[in-house]
């Protein structure tokens, strides 16, 4: 493939909120099917005696690393909407912070987010930058976090119910946002 052909793909892929919201919509499907595994163990756990080898309550730190980065793929896409000169034709844009911490990237977006919004938001960028990846963040500073629902901070958890609806109205208003911005 010759580079202008490589570059008109890498612009192209890279310029449009819509390429930024497909991948954002394949990685929350795969996040979805891989809670829906993780909840099927637990179910199977409650129902019967467990099997050592019901691995699959294991993975819920790994769907929320998924919608994690769907999210980043959304705000991602709307920065890239508001500012397309973002965009170039051979490098990846700049973000706010390191490019994972969601809050910095939703206020590069310039998109105020009310408390509930704000807690999933600074939960998927744990699991983002570290809690869905390794045992262990940067700094024993960034182990524990704030989360609606505990007194104090304590290691980043998955969703419940009550969380996961609201990811979903986020998830699902960003989406909105984009093919409103039509870019």
């Amino acid at each position: 493939m010759n580079r202008k052909t490589l570059e008109d793909q890498f612009w192209l892929g890279g310029s449009k909120g819509a390429s930024w919201a497909l991948n954002a919509r394949r990685l929350k499907r795969s996040g979805d099917l891989v809670l829906e595994a993780n909840n099927n163990a637990l179910e199977r756990m409650m129902d019967s005696t467990p099997l050592p080898s019901d691995i699959d309550t294991e993975i819920a730190g790994c769907a929320m690393l998924l919608y994690g980065l769907s999210l980043e793929n959304l705000i991602k896409g709307v920065i890239i909407a508001n500012n397309p000169s973002l965009a170039s034709r051979t490098a990846a844009p700049r973000w706010r912070g390191n490019g994972h911490e969601l809050t910095q990237l939703f206020d590069q977006a310039e998109i105020e987010l009310d408390d509930p919004d704000k807690d999933i938001v600074i939960r998927l960028s744990a699991f983002v930058t570290w809690a869905g990846r390794y045992p262990i963040p940067k700094s024993v500073d960034k182990m524990v976090i704030r989360q609606d629902g505990f007194s104090r901070p304590y290691f980043p958890m998955p969703f419940g119910r009550r969380e996961m609806a609201r990811f979903n109205r986020l998830f699902g208003s960003l989406i909105n946002r984009l093919v409103r911005m039509k870019k």
